[in-house]
């Protein structure tokens, strides 16, 4: 059985604490983030980052 490809991510909270995460999911929702997040000030909050993410991220995610 062939293991998914992996990404390897740094918790900013904790310095040091790394974990593995699954690639495609990663990259999905790294991809949805950046859209979704606006260019300039003053920004978002996670909560409504969270609830801008819900449309464009894949139906499996």
């Amino acid at each position: 059985m062939k293991q998914a490809a992996t990404v390897i991510v740094e918790n900013v909270n904790v310095p040091g604490y790394t974990a593995r995460v699954d690639a495609a999911k990663y990259h999905a929702m790294r991809e949805a983030i950046l859209q979704v997040t606006p260019a300039t000030p003053p920004g978002m909050t996670a909560k409504e980052m969270l609830a801008c993410l819900a449309p464009v991220l894949p139906p499996h995610m």
